[in-house]
Formats: structure tokens, sequence, C-alpha cells
């Protein structure tokens, strides 16, 4: 059992009876808590969504997409299965089906109307398009922002999110890629987008996170995963996926005004 379900299990021996029946409807099936929302959680256990709350504030995390995110971690999604590769091929076997398993569900996830609305600002934009992420996710957004420059979007990426936010308008634009979507730093900085009047789109795994209801509009990156030496495998895969999807239709978009 890993830390953060002993210290659950740990913490369900000295709790008052609703404490004791959330604890127990997490280690009944900890896999499936990364897949529900607060709400769902809350009809599913029978407890009210304040008392998951403070039950998560209590194991040190500051809201409930931080504690799935820990769950996630901490059950070691994906990085268990690589870790008894017997070869390098059946290494990436392992990660080839992994990865086309969370692509399949990202495809399912995705929403037409919104992938389209946010390739159609894209083409069309009048001001700038500034993509951000932190990590390994900022990889993806310099990425995302040189292929949107080759095809003569006015995009960028930058490291210091908040000063470049405080700078953008109404005409602007601003992607953000976030794994948790829960980085107090990108949320300050969208929060100051927001207020500058720039459209704002979150790429996440976590589409309930507080940075992705603050944002218009949201694409899910379906990939829980603990990080092998830092590397988020799967997650990586999957945000570029859908980055490449935004930049061919935007591509295709901007042949037809030609």
């Amino acid at each position: 059992m890993s830390s953060l379900l002993q210290l659950i299990e740990l913490k369900r021996s000295k709790s008052a009876k609703t404490w004791v029946k959330i604890a127990d409807f997490v280690l009944s099936d900890p896999q499936n808590i990364t897949s529900l929302t607060l709400r769902e959680f809350s009809e599913q256990a029978g407890v009210s969504e304040g008392s998951i709350v403070n039950f998560v504030h209590s194991l040190g995390y500051n809201g409930y997409t931080e504690f799935k995110v820990g769950v996630a971690q901490s059950l070691g999604f994906y990085a268990n299965k690589f870790t008894g590769a017997k070869d390098g091929v059946d290494l990436c076997t392992q990660i080839v089906n992994a990865t086309k398993e969370s692509l399949d569900k990202t495809l399912l996830a995705l929403n037409t109307k919104t992938i389209e609305k946010i390739s159609k600002k894209i083409a069309n934009i009048k001001g700038r398009v500034y993509v951000c992420g932190r990590s390994t996710s900022g990889h993806i957004a310099n990425i995302l922002a040189g292929h949107l420059m080759r095809m003569g979007v006015s995009a960028f990426s930058y490291d210091d999110h908040f000063a470049v936010a405080k700078s953008l308008n109404k005409n602007d634009m601003m992607i953000v890629i976030t794994y948790s979507g829960e980085t107090s730093e990108i949320y300050e900085a969208v929060k100051a987008a927001k207020q500058k009047g720039a459209y704002t789109v979150c790429i996440t795994s976590f589409p309930h996170s507080r940075i992705a209801t603050m944002c218009e509009d949201c694409l899910e990156s379906v990939a829980f995963e603990a990080q092998e030496g830092g590397f988020p495998i799967i997650t990586r895969s999957v945000q570029l996926t859908l980055c490449n999807t935004i930049c061919t239709r935007v591509f295709s978009l901007k042949q037809l005004d030609k």
C-alpha cells in the first residue's frame, strides 16, 4: 500500500463516522477516485462535499483536485507497468499500449465544438497567442507556440507567466498547459489574463480543477500517471497530440481563407 493510502488507513482508525465513510470509499477503489468529480464522490459515498473537502485538507492537500493527483501518483499509474519490462521491445510495447489507451479516452472526451472554437480563435486572432506551462508542460507549450509561429500566428511562450499575462488584452489569447490544473503560479497568471479580457484555454488532465474552471474553454488530456524519473511519459504524448490537432486544424482554416 502507498504512503498516502497508509495515511488514509491511519486517519480512518482515529476519525469520526463521516470521515471513516470517506476513507472506506477511497480505500475500496482508489483508482475510481481519480475519475470522479467532487459531486460524484459525494453522491456515491453518501457524504457531503464539505466533509470531503475537510477530509482532504486534513491530509495536507489544498483541494480535492490536488488530492486526486496525489492518489494517482501514489498508485503509480502506468509507471508500475513499465518497471517490469524484460527488455527494450517489451518496454516500448507497454508504453505504446498505455499511450493508446489514454489517447482513445482523450478522443472520447474531446468536444468537437470546443476544439473548433479554439482553432478558429487562433486562426483569426487579431492580437497575440501566449502559450504557457511549467516543467514538462512548459516544453509542450514551447512546441505549440513554435508551430503556430511557423503558420504566421503571433504566438510565443515565456517563463514569466504573471508579467506576460498582465500585458495581454481583449485581442489576445492565453493557452495554459497543465497536468493538475492546480499550479498556483499559473492560476494567478490566468486570473490576471482574464482581468485584461484575454480569451483563456486550458489543456489539463483534470477538467474540474481550479485553473480549468477559470478558463473559458478546456481540452481534457486523459492521462493519470506517476512521474518516472520526473518524466510524465503518457501525459506528454497526449498533450502533444491535442496541440498537434489544434495546429493542423488552424493550418486548414488559414488555407481556406486564402
